[in-house]
């Protein structure tokens, strides 16, 4: 939340140095490469909620696709990427594109997240993340509402996040289009959306990768993200400090969240939904 264009403004740059004019980074077909940052979801304009911010790049999209047209050019494949509370938005748009019949004639590429909370803002036992719980959705306005999965956004009574994870609704099924669908999520210190639900995960797997022994494996190219992990078949930890001591403190960091309220009392239908696209990590 609270972002704005200019945030994304040394990512577009390296997109478009990367993947711009040049012949070799072209499409299968030639197509030339237009990156387009949205401009009317920024700072206040992030209260109002994840569907309105996806109504509203919606019609920035076609906005910039006749202005192309105007020029003389066509678009015919389409990738998005959203950050954060944009990945929700991504979701969001992609669903509305496909309810339209975009994708009858664009072809959808890829379609990627990079630290965004997929099954909301999970509670951990703590007294720090309570107070967040609590007063999250009052403060946030309806996109705190929709974060904590408490909003009421369907006809039913279903919140956003729970209908957008449905196979049988259109925002999944959107998604289904995309010749590539890729995850990212901190695997650490992200205290504000936590692995398990930028990864769409029940449990923290790196909450203690380092006593756990698990390896590692980083990219070669883009050093801090995580190309794959093993987890061993048996660890040996350390034994158990004694309690109340500084170490038993430190140890008590939870590696489950409570998820929202919505997914504790439907799991593991709403959770799971999204498995089947791989999803990858970032340290």
């Amino acid at each position: 939340m609270w972002g704005n264009p200019g945030h994304l403004a040394e990512m577009r740059r390296v997109v478009e140095e990367r993947r711009g004019q040049a012949t070799p980074e072209r499409g299968p077909g030639g197509e030339v490469l237009h990156v387009l940052v949205p401009e009317t979801n920024k700072e206040d304009g992030t209260y109002d909620g994840i569907d309105w911010g996806g109504e509203r790049v919606a019609e920035e999209v076609y906005a910039e696709i006749k202005k192309l047209e105007q020029e003389g050019r066509k678009v015919t494949r389409f990738s998005v990427t959203g950050y954060s509370l944009g990945g929700l938005i991504a979701r969001y748009l992609v669903g509305i594109l496909h309810q339209r019949g975009f994708f009858t004639s664009v072809t959808p590429v890829n379609f990627n997240t990079v630290a965004t909370p997929h099954i909301g803002l999970p509670r951990y036992p703590t007294v720090l993340s309570s107070l967040f719980a609590f007063f999250g959705p009052k403060l946030l306005s309806r996109t705190g509402e929709q974060f904590y999965v408490v909003d009421k956004w369907s006809k039913n009574g279903r919140p956003l996040l729970e209908v957008m994870a449905d196979p049988n609704r259109l925002f999944y099924q959107a998604l289904t289009l995309f010749e590539h669908v890729r995850i990212y999520a901190n695997a650490v210190n992200d205290v504000t959306v936590p692995y398990p639900t930028a990864a769409i995960e029940l449990e923290d797997i790196f909450v203690n990768h380092v006593q756990d022994g698990i390896k590692i494996e980083f990219d070669e190219e883009y050093a801090p993200i995580i190309k794959s992990y093993t987890i061993p078949e048996s660890t040996t930890r350390p034994p158990k400090p004694r309690a109340f001591t500084a170490q038993w403190f430190k140890e008590l960091k939870p590696n489950r969240p409570l998820l929202p309220p919505a997914l504790q009392f439907s799991f593991p239908y709403n959770v799971l939904t999204l498995r089947p696209f791989p999803s990858s990590s970032m340290s």
